[in-house]
């Protein structure tokens, strides 16, 4: 919103001192913007949200969340030497301004959420499993990757194996594998320097069973199952082979004169 920002001026005699002037922030352009334009939809995106100090992030902004059509005097309205700021003293946030906070529920600081910020947004969990977002790796694998197309099947049980041994919120997301250059010796490095590391963690009191998630682990599975099925259409073809063979037999008239 404002706050005090650093600024290096110069002096008459050629040096510089150091002045702490207050300046407007992102947000409060951001929303001056909007202001001006109330026809359009203006979007501002807050990445991590529960990471920072909600408290400090917000401020009296809280109340302007929640009622849109008042307005309130800002705290930093003047500076440490009584100048007025050059923004004005009132401010509003405009009807056209959406606020989306994101948030990783994985560090579960998700806990300390505010509960006044809380109660001035809705809540909407994307899980790698849902419906959402589980297509969202094959059909990305099928359009730039298709010769690595069971990489969407190997994730999928790893999470499985995640989802019951640690809980939902634990679960690997797409992104790790939506890569350009995406192929077998780069999936081994992904796996080893990303994967891993978050299940040693998940692990860090039972380190032994780490190789029940390395990636071999999960090729295997693909690798035995589409053997499996490559053996059933093969036998498939081999019963249709003998059905037809035996009933040509039966059809046949036996050689020599006809009585």
């Amino acid at each position: 919103m404002l706050g005090i920002k650093p600024e290096s001026v110069g002096t008459k005699d050629g040096t510089y001192s150091v002045s702490y002037p207050v300046r407007d922030g992102v947000f409060k352009g951001f929303c001056e913007e909007a202001a001006k334009r109330p026809g359009d939809t203006f979007v501002f995106i807050i990445d991590e949200i529960n990471r920072g100090n909600i408290a400090k992030i917000f401020g009296e902004l809280m109340f302007l969340l929640e009622y849109r059509n008042e307005e309130i005097e800002l705290a930093y309205a003047q500076t440490d030497e009584g100048e007025e700021s050059p923004s004005p003293k009132r401010f509003r946030i405009p009807e056209n301004v959406l606020i989306i906070g994101t948030m990783n529920t994985a560090d579960r600081s998700i806990a300390l959420v505010d509960f006044a910020l809380r109660r001035r947004f809705a809540f909407y969990p994307f899980y790698p499993d849902d419906e959402f977002c589980e297509p969202v790796l094959a059909e990305w694998l099928k359009a730039k990757r298709p010769e690595m197309s069971h990489v969407a099947g190997v994730v999928k049980r790893f999470n499985e194996k995640v989802v019951k041994e640690f809980g939902r919120d634990m679960a690997v997301g797409h992104s790790h594998f939506m890569v350009n250059e995406l192929d077998a010796g780069l999936l081994e490095q992904i796996w080893e320097f990303q994967i891993m590391p978050l299940i040693e963690e998940y692990l860090h009191q039972d380190p032994e069973r780490r190789e029940e998630f390395k990636l071999d682990t999960f090729l295997g599975d693909n690798a035995e199952t589409g053997g499996a099925e490559e053996d059933a259409e093969e036998e498939t073809v081999a019963e249709q082979a003998d059905t037809e063979a035996d009933g040509e037999s039966v059809g046949e008239e036996p050689d020599g004169d006809s009585a």
